[in-house]
């Protein structure tokens, strides 16, 4: 881990979200599928995500450095919930996680990733 951590800055290790604003940090912007595109606000709505999140999913300062992040990071965070292998404080994100099928984190993912590149 050393070698990876040698060249960050004291800020970037005390806020790793530092990272996504540096320009290699961040993943291309891409869109999201068109059918995903359309589905993903109304998943967000149907699973509550629009509680936290807010509508079109970018209300929450974390939530908006990760926006435009590859959707594979998307896919793992929400596995992860889902698995009880990532957590959070208030456990928000695995209980809502835990409705959700692979199907639903695949758009889920490519709509929050697209979200970002608009």
């Amino acid at each position: 881990m050393s070698p990876m951590a040698a060249n960050l800055s004291n800020a970037e290790m005390n806020d790793p979200r530092r990272l996504l604003l540096r320009p290699e940090g961040r993943a291309a912007s891409s869109q999201s599928n068109p059918e995903n595109a359309k589905a993903g606000p109304v998943l967000a709505q149907k699973f509550n995500c629009t509680q936290c999140h807010g509508p079109g999913s970018s209300a929450s300062s974390t939530f908006r450095a990760w926006r435009a992040s590859s959707s594979s990071i998307f896919r793992a965070q929400l596995r992860g919930f889902k698995a009880m292998t990532r957590a959070d404080i208030d456990g928000n994100m695995t209980s809502a996680a835990q409705a959700l099928s692979d199907k639903d984190i695949e758009v889920l993912a490519d709509f929050i990733a697209g979200a970002g590149a608009q």
